[in-house]
């Protein structure tokens, strides 16, 4: 209980104690100075006022235990307590500088005179003096201080000039005791003098400090600077690879119509040979029945090539039919990268079908191993375009050339309403040492045959941003490429990839 009082004692002694202080600081300083300026304002402060506390109980001492100097010396003490008081006040309303230092002066002079008249360089006050020479001057200017030190050093010299002369009352032995003399004014002249070079070290420091804080102004600024530089070419560079990616995917576009358009070819040359075979045959029926020289077995033979002919291109224009309506399919998912839902085997199919004229081209074959009925929630474009570039990343990478290999696509569900595509193929691999800088945009090591690097970094971007999954890079037990490729069988809603590959 009695520590609990003594400290609220305490506290309430400090609130009080900082409340005093604040009294006599300055208004600006007080309600909106810098935080340094009202901690040194405060620290003179409270020097000056343990000081007029000290000189206080000095002169009041002064009066019971002075003896014949007490009256004198009360009297100093006063004085000096009421200059100090001076300066606080002059100092918390605002005065001129140079009136603030005239009282400095006004009140070291009282002091100078207190000392004549307790026993002169040999007074026991002679530490007050240094004492108060410091503090006065703490805040003052060098000019200043060299100037109090030469008004202090005349002042004594003219008490001790004066007391040698019998102009003062003072006893003899002080009076002729020039090495008090010496050492009071060698004390100033070193307090002083190391005071000046506190306030030197103190402005060094502080221009160093500008200075420091000026040079990390000027690096943030050129930070920021190369901050926003950096911002405006990563723009660029942004905007560049959607450029190349958008042309990557109409170039892919370009080939499926390529692959369509020859895939179609064949169909279509056959309807269009069946139906000129059949005017043909129509033409010969025509003139022998103008010529009264068709028989039975003509009209029998000409309905069994005709009916022959119609089926073929009956099936053959249904395969034009069907290619045409997969391109449609798939050309429009690529366009459009919609969201539906589909059949993951059925997809795939019509997908390769529009690479098979570049995969066969190349002497390949391909496999697919899809589970029936797997439907998926997705973007079937972005998936076309994934299986488009890994396919024709294996035809410009995977083998040498005139080899024939196979490509082969798997899927499967895996748990947690995944889907799980293989893609592999069985050609020369991708080294391990490649497999960390695989999906980076524009890493390629075909460029002279063509590789611009963008492939497989659409594909890392259309996985894990537009399906929502991953990818990895591996190898199969021969050697060969393999990508895993895990995706939700729902699609989340569009995102962004992931900012590194």
């Amino acid at each position: 209980m009695d520590g609990r009082l003594h400290g609220r004692l305490l506290d309430t002694a400090g609130t009080v104690a900082e409340g005093l202080i604040d009294c006599f600081l300055p208004s600006p300083v007080r309600d909106g100075g810098e935080e340094r300026a009202l901690v040194r304002y405060r620290s003179w402060v409270r020097t000056a006022l343990v000081i007029i506390l000290v000189s206080a109980g000095f002169a009041v001492g002064s009066l019971f235990w002075g003896g014949e100097s007490g009256f004198a010396a009360f009297l100093g003490f006063l004085l000096f307590t009421v200059g100090v008081m001076v300066q606080l006040l002059a100092i918390r309303d605002g005065w001129p500088l140079t009136q603030v230092h005239l009282a400095a002066i006004a009140t070291m002079s009282v002091l100078t005179w207190l000392l004549s008249q307790t026993g002169g360089v040999a007074s026991p006050f002679t530490v007050l003096m240094l004492v108060g020479a410091l503090v006065i001057s703490n805040f003052g200017r060098p000019g200043l201080i060299a100037l109090m030190f030469g008004v202090f050093t005349v002042y004594v010299l003219l008490v001790y000039a004066l007391g040698q002369a019998g102009l003062l009352p003072a006893a003899p032995e002080v009076q002729s005791d020039a090495w008090h003399l010496a050492a009071l004014l060698g004390a100033v002249a070193v307090g002083l003098t190391g005071n000046i070079s506190a306030q030197a070290a103190r402005r060094q420091a502080r221009s160093m400090l500008r200075q420091a804080r000026d040079t990390a102004e000027a690096r943030r600024a050129q930070a920021e600077e190369a901050h926003r530089e950096a911002e405006a070419a990563l723009a660029i560079l942004r905007a560049a690879q959607e450029q190349i990616v958008l042309q990557e995917k109409l170039a892919s576009l370009g080939g499926l119509v390529a692959g369509v358009a020859h895939e179609v070819s064949a169909p279509v040359g056959i309807v269009i040979t069946g139906i000129s075979q059949i005017r043909d045959e129509i033409a010969v029926l025509r003139d022998a029945l103008a010529r009264n020289a068709m028989t039975p077995a003509d009209l029998e033979e000409f309905l069994k090539t005709s009916d022959e002919l119609c089926r073929l291109i009956q099936a053959n224009g249904r395969r034009a039919a069907d290619l045409i309506g997969a391109f449609k399919e798939v050309a429009a998912d690529q366009s459009s990268e919609g969201r539906r839902s589909f059949d993951l085997a059925a997809y795939v199919r019509e997908v390769l079908a529009s690479l098979s004229p570049k995969v066969r081209e190349a002497g390949h074959r391909v496999e697919v191993a899809i589970e029936d009925g797997l439907v998926v929630d997705s973007y079937p474009g972005p998936l076309a375009q994934v299986l488009t570039n890994l396919v024709l990343n294996s035809l410009l990478h995977g083998y040498e050339d005139g080899s024939a290999g196979t490509l082969r696509i798997e899927a499967r569900r895996r748990g947690g309403g995944w889907v799980e595509l293989v893609y592999s193929d069985d050609g020369r691999g991708i080294p391990r040492a490649l497999w960390p800088r695989i999906f980076e945009p524009f890493f390629t090591t075909r460029r002279d045959r063509g590789g611009t690097g963008i492939g497989l970094h659409l594909v890392w971007s259309i996985v894990t941003g537009t399906l929502g999954g991953q990818v990895q890079v591996g190898e199969t037990p021969t050697g060969g490429a393999r990508f895993v490729v895990r995706f939700p069988s729902i699609a989340p809603d569009r995102h962004t990839a992931s900012p590194d590959p």
